[in-house]
């Protein structure tokens, strides 16, 4: 049985759905679009039993909750962080990250917080 249910952001979904569109359509393969939807949803399932075993995120000094990262990569090695909130009994996945972009803002953490019913994080 699973430990934690998992609700994702709207902003999470956006990140994956953004990049998936950017492998299918701009480099034209839709196989490796394919690879990564794949691979998030294993991630998903390993956060599902071991998110209270996931190392703080790059972030967390900025909320005052705990953030912390997951990852997920393809085959070919490429790697993306899932960036959630714990909390009790659940997780909320805020954004998904590729190896290539940048930590994220306390804004832009915040929306993706206040989107799963959350208050504003501060520190």
């Amino acid at each position: 049985m699973n430990r934690f249910e998992i609700e994702v952001s709207p902003h999470a979904d956006d990140d994956l759905f953004a990049t998936l569109r950017y492998i299918r359509v701009v480099h034209e393969n839709p196989p490796a679009a394919q690879a990564v939807y794949d691979a998030y949803i294993r991630g998903l399932d390993r956060l599902r039993d071991f998110a209270d075993g996931c190392p703080a995120a790059a972030e967390a000094h900025l909320v005052a909750f705990d953030l912390r990262e997951g990852y997920f990569a393809t085959r070919t090695g490429r790697t993306y962080r899932i960036v959630f909130a714990l909390w009790e009994a659940s997780v909320g996945v805020l954004r998904i990250r590729s190896q290539d972009q940048r930590t994220l803002r306390r804004r832009e953490l915040a929306a993706a917080y206040q989107s799963l019913g959350g208050d504003p994080p501060t520190s």
